[in-house]
């Protein structure tokens, strides 16, 4: 429609090829760019709302963890608070839990600050934004769609606005909830006093208690003289426990061996385990190496495909090169082309010039024919009347030849006429031709841009692809070694699990031992997951090497890429050059071919003019001689009737003849030289008027030619920047992305290492628990073993003395027997606490990693709640209840710190010793 309206509007005398042909191409390009422009604006503003989604989303997972550990902080100290009951250690609890609310209190209130920090400065960056959005809308005017983010964007300030009151309102209950723990405190203190009270009465049953120890140790020292009687007996009974003992070794090592066995077989089967792991690892390289194989074969086609484009560049250059010279050949076929038309039109004027003097030799001829008729009719009127019939028949013939000069002169005109407008609209054909077949040629050099930019943009996205691909099935494969290592983790502790049990006193060695075998066994499984973890972190590292070289060969096929097509545009240009040539010189020929014909068609009928006026002339000389025969003829016939009259038409007519000829050729001669002045001065007229109109073309045929050179270098220039920052903008977005992953891998890596290295010392601890575990042990069967001796050498001589043993059954050697077991299940149980707490923090730990990934990475599996480890409960010794009632085992939070094993025996000594 552009097109055809600039046709319609452009003025006859416009020269073809000027700037304002070509308003529709202009308009298309300030589209395009304007287009463009949208479409960067568009795209800065999607970043800039996406960045605040994603900040908005982490703000409020962040709210959410810290209500929900808020809240669990909340339940455990009230289910703590409920749980201390005891006088021993209430009071320190009781500090302890104060100081572990304060420190609460101190962390929500640290977490607010951070989240009023976060708001503010999401608040500053949404004002910052603000105004850049309101500086962009001075320029242009605002979307809806930027209008509905704006909107967006404030609803979820007012909702982070009403997240930050919930979040005072939850300190203010937590404040209240505090107040609430600090009077339960009060009441608890108050408790304790009472319980102080009653300590006092427990203090006078202690003091009776040491007066029947007092008593019962008289009563030892009468038993011991009557146990030297009682000597043979009692080493009879000994060698009878040594045999005993001996068989009860003897099957002891037996089962030692079976258990050893079934170690061993257990240990082969996690050999052939760990080789079929190595055989998938090795599968895995394998499938990797065969990957990069094919990447490079890849790489290898695309440079032949680069080298294909190259040559294809090389002869596009060569046909550009032709076309220039074609071009050069076009411009002096032109040149000639314009001194033809000059000969041509010099022609032209000539013939103008040649019927202007024949229009000018038919005026004289017909001055003449009338001055003959004058004469004629002088001499009719001196003759007689037979001369009336000739002289009509010559003035009808006179005037029959003028009509018929006139009716030439007409269609002669007409035919130039004709000729002058056939050209007129052949040129006028040709231009619209030209410039439907330039508009064509430029919408074809578009659409191949666009296809180009297409095309990149494909490539761009299929290389990310390829790239996510790769580093997805990385990260797969670091998560599955990952769970692996994870699996083992569980395996080790289950061994712990099970290897930490009450003890009696026929197992306690084979368990120290079992537990040393599978210390080791742990020992060696972490030295597998060390060398794992090494290679793994080598794997990675060449990993992260292939991925900077796969950056590098994406960077060179980007710029080849970019290369390709500033070829291929510059082809593209040079065969739009080429077919405009082309035009110019298929319009110049049709041109040269309409002027020969109307040349030749000029040509005829000049001469057919000529013939007519020749032959015209021919007649009319034919009939003067006629005319002159008859005057003769008439001038005998006429002596007779009057002398005089005939003597005097004698006498004039040969004077009058004379005097006429003589007219005739000055008059000819006068206008002979009128026409030549005339043709010399309108031949200078053309020739002026013809290089004014060559100098006029040559110079519009200049500048269109200037101003189209300057709008295709203008546009080359664009797309090269356009084609630059795309390509940079694509390089530092991979080099971004990478750069994430391998920081990602790398903080990976640490994590992994530390958690190694954390696994490593917890297990190095958990080696001097149970070493030390270990010698408390075997002090005790030592104990227990005298004990037992005691009683059997007590028991068996007197049935006086099995009386005492019976009445005196709640005496020391129960109590003691009873304390040292209870004191040893409750290092047991504060050492498996402990791993619990030290598990629960390492997962944890884990938990923590993986919510700290980037969004980019899978999404790690969950990780497994701490199970707590329980022990079975131990069977009562006495058939009495003991005195202190034995509290269930309190299973520590990740979050509180482990509390010393040395100290919590000792006080569960003092705890149990005093009873």
């Amino acid at each position: 429609m552009a097109s055809s309206s600039a046709k319609a509007t452009q003025p006859a005398g416009a020269c073809n090829g000027t700037a304002a042909d070509f308003p529709n191409i202009e308009q298309e390009l300030y589209d395009y760019q304007m287009h463009t422009k949208m479409c960067k604006k568009i795209a800065q503003l999607t970043k800039v709302i996406y960045s605040l989604n994603t900040k908005n989303e982490e703000h409020e997972a962040a709210l959410l963890s810290l209500e929900e550990s808020h809240q669990e902080e909340l339940r455990r100290v009230m289910d703590e608070a409920e749980r201390r009951g005891r006088p021993v250690e209430e009071e320190e609890e009781v500090g302890g839990g104060e100081g572990e609310l304060r420190r609460r209190l101190q962390a929500l209130e640290g977490s607010l600050e951070e989240q009023r920090q976060l708001n503010s400065e999401l608040r500053a960056e949404f004002d910052a934004y603000r105004e850049e959005v309101e500086e962009r809308a001075a320029a242009a005017a605002v979307s809806e769609e930027e209008l509905g983010t704006r909107r967006e964007l404030e609803a979820r300030l007012e909702q982070l606005g009403r997240l930050t009151e919930q979040l005072e309102e939850e300190k203010e209950e937590a404040q209240a909830e505090a107040e609430r723990a600090k009077e339960e405190a009060r009441q608890l203190r108050e408790e304790r006093e009472e319980l102080s009270r009653s300590a006092a009465g427990e203090l006078a049953l202690r003091q009776e208690l040491e007066a029947l120890r007092e008593e019962n140790q008289r009563l030892e020292e009468a038993c011991r003289r009557t146990v030297s009687e009682l000597e043979e007996v009692q080493r009879e009974e000994q060698e009878a426990l040594r045999r005993g003992l001996q068989e009860a070794l003897a099957q002891w090592q037996q089962r030692e061996q079976e258990q050893e066995k079934a170690q061993h077989a257990l240990l082969q089967e996690r050999l052939a385990r760990m080789q079929e792991d190595l055989e998938a690892t090795t599968k895995r390289l394998a499938e990797s190496k065969r990957h990069s194989l094919k990447a490079q074969e890849r790489i290898q086609d695309l440079e032949g495909q680069l080298e294909e484009a190259r040559r294809r560049v090389a002869g596009a250059e060569t046909e550009a090169q032709k076309a220039e010279e074609e071009l050069a050949v076009a411009k002096e076929r032109l040149l000639l082309q314009e001194n033809e038309l000059l000969c041509k039109s010099e022609e032209l004027l000539s013939q103008c010039s040649s019927q202007s003097r024949v229009s000018e030799e038919a005026e004289e001829l017909r001055a003449q024919v009338a001055h003959l008729q004058k004469q004629v009719k002088e001499l009719e009127l001196q003759t007689s009347g037979k001369t009336s019939d000739h002289a009509r028949q010559v003035k009808q013939h006179v005037e029959a030849l003028s009509a018929q000069r006139q009716e030439l002169q007409r269609a002669h005109a007409e035919e130039l006429w004709h000729a002058r407008r056939q050209a007129e609209e052949e040129k006028s054909r040709l231009k619209e031709q030209l410039r439907k077949r330039l508009e064509e040629t430029m919408k074809k050099h578009a659409a191949e841009l666009r296809s180009a930019h297409a095309t990149a943009e494909t490539e761009r996205k299929k290389a990310q692809r390829e790239h996510k691909a790769q580093v997805e099935e990385v990260k797969r494969r670091s998560e599955e070694e990952r769970q692996e290592v994870e699996r083992e983790r569980e395996e080790l502790q289950r061994r712990l699990q099970e290897s930490v049990r009450p003890v009696t006193p026929g197992g306690q060695l084979p368990c120290c031992a079992k537990v040393r075998e599978e210390l080791e066994q742990a020992l060696l499984t972490m030295r597998q997951t060390k060398e794992d973890l090494d290679q793994l972190k080598e794997k990675h590292q060449a990993e992260i090497s292939a991925l900077k070289k796969e950056k590098l060969t994406l960077e060179d096929r980007i710029l080849e890429k970019a290369q390709k097509y500033q070829e291929e545009k510059k082809r593209s240009e040079s065969e739009g050059e080429f077919r405009r040539r082309e035009l110019t010189e298929q319009h110049l020929a049709a041109l040269a071919r309409l002027r020969r014909d109307k040349d030749s068609e000029i040509k005829e009928i000049t001469e057919s003019f000529q013939r007519k006026l020749k032959l015209e002339e021919k007649r009319f000389d034919s009939v003067a001689d006629k005319r002159r025969e008859r005057s003769a003829d008439a001038a005998p016939g006429h002596e007779g009737g009057g002398g005089e009259a005939a003597a005097a038409a004698r006498g004039v007519a040969p004077g009058d003849w004379l005097s006429h000829q003589q007219a005739l050729r000055a008059l000819e001669e006068r206008s002979q030289e009128e026409v030549q002045a005339e043709r010399l001065r309108q031949q200078a007229q053309q020739k002026l008027l013809l290089d004014r109109q060559k100098a006029e073309l040559t110079q519009q045929h200049a500048e269109w030619c200037r101003q189209l050179t300057q709008r295709h270098m203008q546009q080359i220039e664009d797309l090269q920047a356009e084609l630059h920052t795309h390509t940079q903008l694509v390089a530092l977005q991979q080099d971004f992305k990478q750069q994430n992953q391998a920081q990602a891998f790398e903080r990976q890596l640490e994590d992994s290492r530390a958690e190694v290295s954390g696994l490593r010392r917890e297990n190095g601890e958990l080696r001097e628990q149970l070493a030390a575990l270990q010698s408390q042990l075997e002090s005790k069967t030592q104990e227990l073993s005298r004990l037992r001796e005691a009683e059997q050498q007590h028991s068996s001589p007197v049935p006086s003395l099995r009386c005492w043993d019976e009445g005196a059954k709640g005496g020391r050697p129960h109590l003691e027997a009873d304390s040292l077991r209870r004191e040893h299940r409750k290092e047991i149980q504060t050492i498996v606490s402990d791993f619990s707490s030290a598990q629960t923090r390492l997962q944890a730990r884990i938990v923590s990693l993986e919510t700290d990934r980037t969004p980019a990475c899978p999404p790690a599996m969950p990780a497994r709640p701490a199970r707590p480890i329980r022990l079975p409960a131990c069977p009562p010794v006495h058939a009495r209840p003991p005195i202190q009632s034995a509290r269930p085992p309190v299973h520590r939070p990740a979050r509180l710190p482990a509390r010393d094993p040395g100290k919590q025996g000792i006080r569960n000594r003092k705890c149990t010793g005093g009873i």
